[in-house]
């Protein structure tokens, strides 16, 4: 068995057990690595089960809301983001236009798309409710970015000057898969600004990949959100 494939399953394992057991934010992290790591469509999937994982992940954030809902309702409650209102909003109004759609099989596909990440941000929403696990869910992420990073480097560029086939679960497309780890190159100047010494070392590590990999994907719209967003993060770091 691959480093690869040991590895998921580890995290994939390991995170079921503590999203039962431990802390139910666990899900969410793991829905996380199942969605960078994406197992479907990598050449380790062979070795592991062949099991619908995302589903898995996705089942048991929910689980773990529904059994500890009354609690995580006190942490967060939905109503305190008046951003929540404008979301169930606009969906409702994608659903209500649907008789009307100029394609109703691309807007069918476009609303159901929506409604599963609206459903995901309200119920990661929930679980992640305090500052650490804040940290933790965006290290997840750096990570599974990082991941993507070293795919593209590994891989390299095809006869069109670009990487290929590395692609998330939701975003097969190469231009997807930039915008999808740009806002990784934002945290990481955010954290390396103001971390210590072994945090800076590690945002380096994965700054490079994640550098390296967008330069390699040839994205020209992930440049452009690389220098918008550093200028955000510059003026979130030095005005507060």
């Amino acid at each position: 068995m691959s480093k690869f494939a040991l590895l998921f399953l580890s995290l994939f394992f390991g995170g079921v057990f503590f999203a039962l057991f431990i802390n139910g934010a666990a899900a969410f992290i793991l829905y996380e690595f199942v969605y960078f790591l994406n197992p479907d469509n990598r050449w380790w999937s062979a070795q592991i089960p062949g099991i619908s994982y995302s589903f898995i992940a996705s089942v048991l954030m929910l689980y773990a809301l529904v059994v500890k809902y009354r609690f995580y309702t006190e942490k967060s409650p939905w109503g305190e983001q008046p951003a929540f209102k404008w979301m169930v909003l606009i969906l409702t109004m994608y659903y209500l236009i649907a008789p009307f759609a100029l394609s109703p099989a691309m807007h069918h596909t476009f609303t159901f798309n929506l409604t599963k990440l609206f459903v995901i941000i309200f119920v990661a929403y929930k679980l992640i409710h305090s500052e650490k696990l804040l940290n933790l869910a965006i290290w997840a992420y750096v990570l599974g970015a990082t991941y993507i990073g070293y795919l593209a480097t590994i891989t390299g560029r095809n006869e069109f000057a670009r990487v290929e086939g590395i692609g998330l679960v939701d975003a097969p497309d190469a231009n997807d898969t930039a915008a999808a780890i740009v806002p990784a190159v934002v945290f990481l100047m955010y954290f390396a600004w103001l971390g210590n010494k072994k945090v800076k070392l590690l945002c380096v590590i994965c700054g490079a990949l994640i550098a390296n990999g967008l330069v390699l994907i040839n994205s020209r719209g992930a440049f452009l959100g690389v220098v918008g967003g550093q200028d955000c993060s510059f003026s979130s770091c030095c005005f507060p």
